[in-house]
């Protein structure tokens, strides 16, 4: 999913709740932790946008440890 749907996924999920402001940020930043490794991306995109060697942290390093055993 994207990361947007999984802000979405934990907002809504707590929205019929009577949560606190600060246990629904803590939800809905758990949603957003398996997207943590895509961050590589934005390394990738930076280096070939300022011209230094190109780096390849998103393909090398996202499915191994964002979809892998060491994600779940």
């Amino acid at each position: 999913m994207s990361p947007i749907t999984h802000f979405l996924v934990g907002w809504v999920g707590l929205e019929r709740t009577q949560v606190s402001h600060g246990d629904r940020l803590r939800v809905v930043l758990a949603g957003l932790a398996p997207d943590l490794d895509g961050l590589g991306i934005v390394v990738d995109f930076s280096t070939r946008l300022l011209g230094l060697p190109a780096t390849d942290y998103y393909q090398a390093w996202h499915r191994l440890y964002g979809h892998g055993l060491p994600a779940a």
